[in-house]
């Protein structure tokens, strides 16, 4: 008989399948019984951990195994183990189904293969404090063999991640402690600094975390012994405190389709570039002159002459608007249209001046325009207007095509603060969102604040998503974002400037839409690249030979 059958005794090992045999007297792993191949055998009972064990349990007065329970045990592990039977081999297909059928016939004699009714059984060991694995056991002594061998009495698996305390979103408690935070507390609205490294994390826009991942990393530091770890429970209600605190960006749009997206507000998200030093301090918020060359987008004579002016100046903390009458230092009245940045003067290293373009005033307004540094303002509408006996002339009645003496508009609608107007790029194309799968179509739309430098606009950081969808059509999708832009400049964007230290009106305004050529052109149901002319706007291109020629070439970058 081969020494690791003899050592399969059916009662401290037992075979559990072909291969497999059971140890029932060592300490288990993972809350099972160890288990192992049976070339296995040998080594683990030479082990001094299985000899422990083994003694430990012989000594609570178990019976050895009789010499008919180990030919059981022995018998049954040689049926498993027969070779599988060859096509056409009838002998072995035979004698196969003798030691099967010798196998499954129930032996009648002895009291080991007595009958008792399953009901009789539970009865017994429910009321009982024994139990039996081939032979009687007495539980109280098994404790108590357990004790004096020092190991652990009752195994302790993890939990369910849903049954884990601390992490349970809806029941969890705050342990009293009040998640209000004072805006006197240096992390404010965060309770700590624990709390806002945290959320940071957390709300990685290119690093997402799902809600297991989250209470798996909380969960970690915590047994590292991190001090001031928050709970997860924590975190979502200070997430939601500093939504409610902040506004929530995102709003539901159906569109006339019926179709369904959302989009993020236009005005708030410029707002945050006004409250961010990062991009605050990068700006440049009025046009430039910049002579022949362009390097940025407020270069181009676009912006100096064609939109509409920024509508305000301020100078000695006074606020001047467009078309409003003012007075400058020389004495003369002048009525400012638009305000622009230029370097005029030779001096090296000079920083560049603001300057109003507008007409000169008296009782007859100038039809040519003057250019005045606006360092030369003295007087506004308002204090002009405060004495009634300095405007009762009037204007000549062929002045009022160019001026009337009125206050701009937005000297209500600001409420007495300085006005910013903010130009946008808009981007949109069709992308692939899937690496497996291409041409999984979705249309995405973004934008970026046009009085930050190029170096700037080609951050990620400073390119906002706005929104996008697998389904609405691209012209409803762009239709919201008129509609955002529209409602934006009729209530003015009011934010706090990191720069100036004040709070400031921001007026917003489409300056390009920029996108993917050949989307565009299917939309504008136009031929794209493949047209003598590219654009009907500027109407760049002309013949293949006249764009093949050194003029024609050029006059397509220039």
């Amino acid at each position: 008989m081969p020494a690791t059958l003899r050592s399969v005794d059916g009662i401290i090992l037992q075979f559990c399948g072909a291969s497999q045999v059971v140890c029932n007297v060592c300490p288990k792993r993972d809350n099972a019984l160890r288990t192992m191949h049976s070339k296995h055998v040998l080594k683990h009972v030479a082990t001094g951990l299985h000899q422990r064990h083994a003694r430990a349990w012989t000594s609570t007065g178990l019976k050895a195994p009789s010499q008919q329970q180990q030919r059981r045990q022995q018998h049954h592990h040689e049926v498993e183990h027969l070779p599988s039977p060859a096509d056409g081999d009838s002998d072995f297909t035979s004698s196969a189904m003798d030691v099967d059928n010798a196998v499954h016939i129930p032996d009648t004699h002895g009291p080991d293969h007595e009958v008792v009714p399953v009901a009789d059984l539970l009865d017994a060991i429910s009321s009982s404090p024994f139990y039996q694995v081939n032979e009687t056991c007495d539980l109280y002594e098994e404790l108590q063999s357990a004790l004096a061998l020092g190991e652990q009495l009752f195994s302790m698996p993890l939990a369910l991640a849903s049954e884990e305390i601390g992490f349970d979103d809806e029941t969890e408690s705050d342990f009293g402690i009040e998640l209000l935070v004072s805006p006197d507390n240096p992390n404010y609205p965060w309770p700590s600094k624990a709390h806002y490294i945290t959320a940071l994390l957390f709300s990685s826009p290119r690093l997402p975390f799902s809600e297991a991942q989250k209470k798996a990393v909380l969960s970690w530091a915590k047994e590292l012994g991190a001090h001031d770890v928050p709970s997860l429970y924590a975190l979502n209600r200070l997430q939601e405190s500093v939504r409610t605190l902040v506004g929530n960006p995102t709003e539901k749009i159906t569109a006339r389709s019926g179709n369904i997206f959302y989009l993020n507000d236009v005005g708030k998200a410029i707002a945050k570039d006004y409250a961010n030093p990062l991009t605050r301090f990068a700006m440049q918020d009025y046009p430039e002159d910049g002579g022949k060359g362009m390097s940025q987008v407020f270069n181009g004579e676009k912006m100096l002459f064609e939109l509409p002016s920024p509508p305000a100046a301020k100078v000695d903390g006074e606020i001047y608007f467009v078309n409003e009458l003012l007075q400058d230092a020389s004495g003369d009245y002048f009525i400012p249209e638009r305000f622009f940045l230029a370097l005029y003067s030779s001096t090296n290293g000079a920083d560049k001046q603001l300057h109003a373009l507008g007409r000169a005033d008296g009782f007859i307004v100038s039809d040519e325009w003057e250019m005045i540094p606006t360092s030369n303002f003295r007087r506004s509408f308002r204090e002009i207007s405060a004495n009634d006996d300095e405007l009762a002339c009037g204007l000549t009645e062929s002045s009022h095509k160019y001026a009337k003496l009125v206050p701009n508009p937005l000297r209500a609608k600001s409420q007495g603060h300085m006005v910013y107007s903010v130009p946008l790029i808009i981007f949109m194309d069709d992308v692939s969102g899937n690496i497996s799968k291409q041409w999984n179509k979705h249309h995405a739309v973004y934008m970026s604040n046009a009085n930050l430098p190029r170096k700037m606009l080609e951050k990620e950081f400073c390119i906002r998503f706005v929104m996008s969808s697998p389904h609405t059509a691209p012209m409803e999708m762009m239709s919201a974002m008129q509609e955002s832009i529209r409602k934006a400049a009729e209530s003015g964007v009011f934010t706090w400037d990191c720069k100036h230290e004040e709070e400031v009106m921001l007026e917003l305004y489409g300056l390009f839409l920029g996108g993917n050529n050949p989307m565009q052109a299917e939309e504008c149901s136009h031929a794209g690249l493949h047209c003598n002319y590219f654009c009907r706007t500027c109407e760049v291109g002309g013949t293949k030979e006249y764009k093949e020629s050194d003029e024609g070439y050029k006059s397509i970058f220039v």
